[in-house]
């Protein structure tokens, strides 16, 4: 596994838990949905989780890939800066 990049902010344990959760069903397609009944919580607050999360996680990739492949381990990607 590879060093995860370092966050603009921790993520909070409700944070944590939903990212942990939503990288791990990610292949059996899991969906806040499903993730919310798991966590005894909303879908609203499980999508929350997720953004507030990927906010705090630098690079360019749609939210819940770069949420996903921090929590892994790979590469969040960030587009080169232009160049004129």
């Amino acid at each position: 596994m590879t060093e995860r990049v370092e966050l603009s902010r921790p993520l909070t344990p409700a944070e944590e838990r939903a990212v942990a959760l939503m990288s791990q069903g990610w292949s059996q397609g899991l969906n806040c949905q499903h993730l919310g009944e798991i966590l005894g919580i909303s879908e609203r607050t499980v999508r929350a989780h997720i953004k507030n999360a990927g906010a705090k996680i630098p690079g360019d990739l749609p939210l819940q890939h770069r949420v996903v492949n921090w929590y892994r381990g790979g590469a969040t990607w960030t587009f080169p800066p232009e160049v004129d």
